[in-house]
């Protein structure tokens, strides 16, 4: 099986932390799962004031516009940065409004 046939989940935890911090951090995960032949796909984040001010870093414009950027070590593939709130919530929506 090849590892990009894997799925996985990666937790990461931190306390009092910064969103520079949080930058370099993930980053260096990403570097360090691609050269083992892992490619992060997306990364799900709470709506933490810290994790909101590292998400606004990572967008020239709304971020809710897109929700994807280019990953720095591999400009072919993007990465997606979304909430889980974010998304159930839209999931709700959408199945209340198709009754």
């Amino acid at each position: 099986m090849d590892s990009q046939d894997l799925d996985g989940q990666f937790d990461i935890l931190h306390q009092k932390v910064t969103a520079h911090q949080i930058f370099i951090n993930i980053w260096e995960m990403v570097d360090k799962l691609y050269y083992r032949g892992f490619i992060v796909d997306y990364i799900i984040m709470d709506r933490a004031s810290t994790n909101c001010t590292f998400t606004s870093m990572l967008f020239t414009g709304d971020p809710k516009e897109g929700y994807t950027i280019m990953n720095m070590y591999d400009a072919s593939h993007s990465i997606c940065i979304t909430h889980l709130m974010y998304i159930l919530k839209k999931l709700f929506c959408n199945l209340e409004s198709s009754k």
